[in-house]
């Protein structure tokens, strides 16, 4: 992930323009990635961050002014990550899919993003940085079910609605990480037990069939 987003280049000190001050930030985080897996985000120093990734902490400091503006910016971009991948999902012709059909398109990805962030998410998910980047990706995901549920049910009172999209979207947050945060039981088993939840709850609300695109 490259340094273009306005928000993650004004955690940095100084936004690195050739590439080997971008190289040198891309190992400052993933050193800091290492190190707060292995010790924690409150134990770990900026010092061993700059040395495991192989520099001094004032070239570190070039870059960024403290500790918590790497979290900023790892926080940054892991919710750049999320929303690029929500992104993908987002089909022309996701509203007018069967149920079975939508669940297919964003279940997998979803556990995917999980298992290859399980690490990051339990390291980070006190995180007050980390807390409020991913409170921005929540606020878009309840508002892109909104947007679907005003196409599969336009019926329903705005409020309903939203209320309907929270709890979808808590639904699949709080099963999705109960494999990120030790309980013994697998992403894949999780994504079966969402699927009949969902199956469930929104096809209460929308229904589960296909549905005609407008024509014109």
């Amino acid at each position: 992930m490259g340094l273009k987003s306005e928000e993650t280049s004004q955690e940095l000190r100084r936004t690195p323009r050739q590439d080997r001050g971008k190289q040198k930030v891309e190992r400052i985080l993933d050193a800091a990635r290492a190190v707060f897996l292995e010790v924690g985000i409150e134990a770990a120093t900026t010092i061993q961050i700059a040395e495991r990734a192989g520099t001094s902490v004032g070239s570190l400091y070039q870059f960024f002014p403290n500790k918590e503006a790497i979290v900023r910016v790892m926080a940054a971009r892991h919710a750049e990550r999320a929303n690029a991948m929500f992104a993908e999902m987002l089909q022309p012709d996701l509203p007018f899919l069967s149920l079975a059909e939508v669940l297919d398109i964003i279940l997998p990805p979803l556990r995917d993003f999980y298992v290859e962030n399980r690490d990051f998410i339990a390291i980070f998910a006190a995180a007050p940085a980390f807390v409020e980047e991913i409170q921005k990706v929540d606020e878009q995901l309840i508002a892109s079910n909104d947007a679907l549920l005003a196409i599969r049910a336009p019926h329903l009172p705005e409020k309903t609605r939203h209320r309907i999209s929270v709890v979808n979207h808590k639904i699949i947050k709080s099963l999705m990480e109960l494999p990120t945060f030790g309980t013994d039981v697998t992403y894949d088993e999780i994504l079966e037990d969402l699927r009949v939840v969902l199956m469930a709850y929104i096809g209460n609300w929308m229904g589960t069939e296909r549905l005609s695109p407008p024509s014109g």
